[in-house]
């Protein structure tokens, strides 16, 4: 009987706990990578309420009184975000683009994966009521428009419109709805998922009802 009740509760918590299936999970203010394969598997992405609206330096030191070791993403590790969320690319463009120079490109269409991405680390700005999440990349300091680009856009627009696209800016960050992407090696402690939590219970109840009351033998 106890067999057959650890077996089913193991059933149970596999299918409703979606942490194995995720590839963005959410921690709190720190949105991680769960994706075996993927070079930046287990890195933690920071909330852009961490950046937005300031220079470089002012978010690095905003991020760092919480998380000493956040600093700024790589290029490859704009790449791995996106492949992450499973967004899917339109044109030989990559986020690690946004570190090139040139123009402005778009990237991908508004996709399940830009709209998990925009969940996860947060919207920076609304234009016309739409969502927008502007990060700055800005590596080489210098915002003119014959250096690299300078930013990139996520846009969830309607249902079919949106999309990310790089483009130069010259703008100081703090004039926009824009921030920074930030990472940070903090490790991953899963929260309970609800259900586990739910299955540890039904284990309590079972084995509380296995056992019943006892009974004291009298003699005399």
């Amino acid at each position: 009987m106890t067999h057959t009740i650890l077996s089913t509760l193991i059933a149970f918590t596999i299918t409703f706990s979606g942490v194995a299936r995720a590839t963005l999970i959410e921690i709190g203010d720190l949105n991680f990578i769960s994706d075996p394969g993927n070079a930046s598997d287990g890195l933690a992405f920071l909330d852009m309420t961490f950046s937005t609206g300031m220079t470089q330096a002012a978010a690095l030191a905003n991020a760092q009184l919480t998380y000493a070791d956040a600093r700024l993403a790589t290029s490859s590790e704009w790449n791995d975000l996106f492949i992450a969320a499973g967004a899917i690319f339109i044109s030989s463009l990559l986020p690690s683009d946004a570190f090139a120079q040139g123009g402005a490109g778009q990237v991908t269409e508004q996709d399940a994966g830009v709209v998990a991405i925009m969940n996860a680390l947060g919207r920076t700005t609304i234009v016309g009521g739409h969502d927008y999440l502007a990060a700055w990349s800005d590596p080489d300091g210098d915002r003119g428009n014959h250096t690299t680009r300078d930013s990139i856009e996520l846009a969830v627009i309607g249902l079919n419109g949106g999309g990310t696209i790089f483009f130069q800016r010259t703008e100081q960050p703090a004039a926009g709805g824009f921030g920074w992407i930030l990472v940070s090696d903090a490790v991953m402690v899963p929260e309970p998922s609800t259900g586990l939590l739910v299955a540890l219970g039904l284990v309590g109840l079972g084995i509380s009802r296995r056992q019943g009351p006892r009974r004291l033998n009298s003699r005399g």
